[in-house]
């Protein structure tokens, strides 16, 4: 019988700075989404000041790896939870701030929702989605690693005491043939297994008409890519902010041609599409002195509208290398960095 299943993971990621934290998912179904929740206890209380994007920056990278190396989600590699935590707004899955008020201790939660739908037909949460999915009943060995960061990013003067993470799992039992008859309910008839890739880049210098080139992966659809990107610029707690006076134009470009899939200005993505988010993003996890300080520096550009609706972009046709993603770069000072995640799907068969 099919079953929807929620279930928190008995295990605990306990903090140690600079490293990884690596613990075994159990699970047996196709699983659908992933929670995780970082109980942070600073060594004062956050109310009084704490750095732009602090709470978030306790993630320094991400992955969930299967046997022989897979990789279902792959995210780094600088405090990259600031990311993700994006993502969850701009995808509309974290409400509000995303983590209680500011105190000792404080409770942060991040999403990571491996299908298209987050939301059904209606606007309810869809946590049981199965557009895309990690093949759990076939890939017994999954393993979900935190790497983590110092314990002084999250402020200057506040240090992270301890920290302990939770996770919870989202995944749907049956037989093959239940799987299938349930997709075919939900509008799917071809089902996905996500893939993600990372890149950062220190900028070298400044480019003209998106001539810094970057490999973007093939082989698979290319649902999303999202851009975050900071100067060298550096607030009180010495961490680096996002900003968006570094990347001015952003496009795809495919082999043919040079055809174009798109171009665009990033300002403008960062506040047409990413801008309610952000500015939300920045009361909640700013300096809290009166003072809000908007950055920006992040952007998505969603392939679904130039492809398949769930699945985006088809790239199984190229080979590596042929794809590029194609930045215009401006005001270079040394320090600036741009990190580029893939977000791809690949057909499973049953």
């Amino acid at each position: 019988m099919l079953q929807n299943i929620r279930n928190k993971q008995t295990t605990t990621f306990t903090w140690a700075a600079s490293g990884t934290i690596s613990q075994l998912v159990r699970a047996s179904g196709a699983l659908t989404r992933l929670v995780f929740r970082v109980r942070v206890t600073p060594s004062a209380s956050y109310a009084s000041n704490h750095a732009i994007d602090g709470l978030w920056r306790v993630i320094n990278t991400l992955a969930l790896k299967g046997t022989g190396g897979t990789h279902y989600l792959s995210m780094g590699d600088q405090e990259i939870g600031r990311m993700l935590h994006l993502l969850n707004r701009w995808d509309g899955i974290v409400k509000g701030a995303g983590h209680e008020p500011l105190g000792t201790p404080v409770d942060v939660v991040w999403v990571m929702h491996f299908g298209s739908r987050p939301f059904d037909q209606f606007g309810r949460p869809n946590p049981f989605d199965l557009s895309a999915f990690v093949p759990a009943f076939d890939d017994r060995d999954l393993t979900f690693e935190w790497g983590t960061t110092a314990n002084t990013v999250t402020d200057a003067a506040i240090t992270i005491s301890s920290a302990v993470g939770h996770l919870t799992v989202y995944e749907v039992l049956g037989t093959a043939a239940e799987l299938k008859q349930e997709m075919a309910r939900q509008g799917i008839f071809q089902p996905m297994i996500p893939t993600s890739s990372y890149k950062s880049y220190a900028h070298t210098a400044n480019f003209s008409d998106l001539s810094s080139e970057h490999d973007t992966p093939s082989g698979a659809f290319l649902r999303r890519i999202a851009l975050l990107v900071q100067d060298e610029a550096a607030p009180a707690t010495g961490t680096n902010l996002r900003a968006n006076d570094e990347v001015a134009q952003v496009g795809l470009k495919l082999p043919i041609g040079n055809q174009r899939v798109f171009q665009d200005d990033f300002r403008a993505m960062a506040h047409s599409d990413g801008g309610a988010i952000d500015d939300l993003a920045e009361i909640d996890v700013g300096v809290t002195t009166g003072v809000i300080r908007t950055s920006g520096g992040f952007a998505v550009m969603d392939l679904r509208q130039h492809g398949h609706t769930d699945y985006g972009l088809d790239l199984r046709p190229f080979k590596s290398g042929d794809v590029k993603l194609g930045l215009t770069i401006e005001n270079y000072a040394s320090g600036d960095d741009t990190f580029i995640w893939w977000d791809q799907v690949r057909p499973y068969q049953f």
